[in-house]
């Protein structure tokens, strides 16, 4: 699966773990409903400052995104768990409860994308890859190291 398609899928989930509409996220975080749709659809890629915003508006952090990335491409670890505001039913309401993304739970091929989804250079691609790759290895080592810490 693109990563681009990944990551609009776990802001989605994010967003849907928190019981709002694309609007109510437009809102709290400044940006326009029309930028959510495209993130979460995966036709673009939030820069790291809309990320930012996105994130602050969810009360989230890098760990709950990470848990959100890992959730939808099927590669879960049991090293750390989302934040209490995106655990299910805390919204209270029906629509809060988010279901894994359709194939989540397999394996994508390289080239497997269909034939309507949007294509980044190959550069880019690899970048942005090695971008996320490199953000989840800071949030593993800050999860090391504050699990080893003494309590």
């Amino acid at each position: 699966m693109p990563i681009t398609k990944t990551l609009g899928e776990a802001l989605k989930l994010l967003r849907s773990r928190r019981g709002w509409p694309q609007k109510q996220l437009a809102a709290t975080a400044g940006i326009t409903k029309g930028m959510v749709s495209s993130y979460e659809k995966g036709k673009q890629v939030p820069t790291l400052a809309t990320l930012d915003k996105i994130l602050n508006a969810f009360e989230a952090d890098l760990c709950d995104l990470y848990w959100a990335i890992e959730f939808v491409s099927g590669t879960q670890r049991p090293v750390h768990d989302v934040s209490e505001l995106f655990r299910l039913g805390h919204a209270g309401s029906a629509r809060a409860v988010a279901r894994r993304p359709s194939g989540a739970a397999v394996a994508s091929e390289p080239g497997g994308e269909t034939a309507g989804d949007p294509q980044l250079p190959a550069f880019v691609e690899t970048a942005f890859r090695e971008v996320t790759e490199g953000i989840l290895q800071i949030v593993r080592y800050y999860l090391l190291l504050s699990a080893k810490k003494p309590s």
